[in-house]
């Protein structure tokens, strides 16, 4: 332990200093350890200030927009076409899937979601609390192909449940949907939609009555948001009074109640301590630098430069992936249900670029294994996480696509970049001047593809053509 020794020293000469100097110091202390502490709370409350920002653009609204996954607050919007490179969502927007989503209120209004009977199509109701965080599924995966009704409910609602329905009590009060339904081609658009109409979301009351009428639209924000340059902390905080935190919190609550941030409290900007203030203002600013850099390397790397993330959307403590997953994709599945691989990188590490052309070729024991349902997909997209406007409005390579070429051996090779080839299904167009990632989707994954030990072996490198 000599090596420690110094450092003690030195600690115990900064506690000697001069009387006229020790208030600066103090000061600058309090500051450093505000900073420090801050991020933290940053990065931890950032999804719930993303689902309140969801919430309100929700409570603007009169009813279901026409073309976009959006209603009010517990009504289900629906995405009738797939995006294209115009589409402005909230979101990281796939092809694979059409979008039905909602924000749903429970504290003073149980809500029943009633699927139809769907038998040859793949579709999961994704349900996340109030930080993003992934509840248990409803799908095919998981609750299987036949019609049924669910009864969403408050943590600590207290009630009858009506016969054929199944109690689904929900860990936050406000929680958010994503109900996927696949689609292969703009050819299957008919096809989807009249899925969609089987899906429905009503309220209790309606349930019982047998209409089954979505509930009434313009619920207004029941949280004021503050202006000041503390707004983020105070705003969360209040926040946090409608969706507590968890026990598993209690950590980063700790550190908030140190700092004068008492979850659930009005907090007045100037009872917070000034050098405090200080270091959380530098701490709210260096935030999105922090997501900015978790988004490029979301997981681990793999030897062929891909992010691999075997963890998903049921994060538990792990903040910093969860406010990275609620900036990037909104909603992050949970690997069984869908493995997310992607890369701003080809395999020589340099970055990917929209002005050249780059070859993906999966040899027949790397191409994906899914299980019942399950497909994958290639998809490209532009620094804002839009799909990459290009020529053929081609956004992706998918494995159901009848166009598709498998090689001679029983592999598949992907093109990417802005030339296209003959056979526009193996490619994904690119835009000449910008940089691009490629994500790899696999939804229904089988537990070996996605074993640890495994899934290196199913990830080749993107190699410059």
């Amino acid at each position: 332990m000599e090596d420690l020794q110094p450092m003690i020293a030195s600690l115990r000469v900064a506690a000697v200093v001069d009387p006229d100097e020790a208030a600066m110091l103090d000061a600058a202390a309090r500051e450093e350890w505000a900073y420090a502490a801050g991020l933290q709370i940053w990065i931890y409350g950032l999804p719930l200030m993303r689902t309140e920002q969801l919430r309100r653009w929700m409570t603007q609204l009169d009813g279901p927009m026409e073309s976009l996954p959006y209603a009010p607050v517990n009504q289900l919007g629906h995405m009738r076409a797939i995006p294209t490179s115009d589409s402005n969502l909230p979101f990281t927007p796939n092809v694979d899937t059409l979008y039905s989503g909602s924000v749903v209120e429970l504290a003073d209004n149980p809500m029943v979601f009633i699927a139809p009977d769907m038998p040859d199509r793949y579709w999961s109701l994704q349900v996340s609390d109030a930080w993003y965080s992934n509840l248990p599924y409803l799908g095919t995966r998981t609750t299987g192909t036949g019609a049924g009704a669910w009864l969403f409910v408050a943590p600590d609602w207290d009630g009858e449940v009506p016969d054929g329905v199944t109690l689904y009590r929900c860990d936050s009060n406000t929680i958010t949907i994503a109900l996927r339904i696949r689609i292969e081609g703009p050819d299957d658009t008919e096809n989807v939609v009249k899925a969609q109409h089987g899906f429905r979301e009503t309220t209790l009351a309606s349930y019982l009555d047998g209409t089954n009428k979505p509930a009434d639209p313009g619920q207004p924000p029941k949280m004021p948001m503050d202006t000041h340059d503390l707004a983020y902390y105070t705003t969360m905080c209040r926040l946090l009074k409608y969706n507590p935190p968890y026990e598993r919190d209690r950590s980063i609550v700790k550190l908030m109640e140190v700092l004068g941030l008492e979850p659930g409290a009005d907090i007045a900007p100037d009872s917070i301590d000034p050098a405090v203030r200080r270091g959380l203002v530098r701490a709210a600013e260096e935030g999105p630098k922090v997501i900015a850099w978790k988004v490029k390397y979301r997981g681990h790397k793999s030897e062929s430069m891909w992010n691999v993330d075997l963890t998903g959307g049921s994060y538990g403590v792990d903040y910093l992936a969860r406010a990275e997953g609620a900036i990037q994709g909104l909603f992050v599945h949970d690997p069984e249900e869908c493995t997310y691989f992607h890369t701003y990188y080809d395999g020589n590490g340099d970055p990917l670029d929209g002005g050249k052309n780059y070859v993906l070729r999966f040899a027949p024991e790397q191409v994906a294994k899914t299980d019942d349902f399950g497909f994958w997909s290639i998809t490209g997209y532009e620094p804002g996480f839009r799909l990459i406007e290009n020529s053929q409005e081609r956004y992706s390579v998918q494995s159901s696509d009848t166009a598709l070429v498998h090689d001679a051996d029983g592999g598949a090779t992907v093109y990417a970049g802005p030339d296209a080839p003959e056979n526009l299904a193996n490619w994904v167009g690119t835009k000449v001047g910008e940089p691009f990632r490629l994500n790899y989707r696999v939804y229904l994954p089988t537990a070996q593809m996605i074993d640890p030990a495994n899934v290196e072996s199913y990830l080749p490198p993107v190699l410059p053509a």
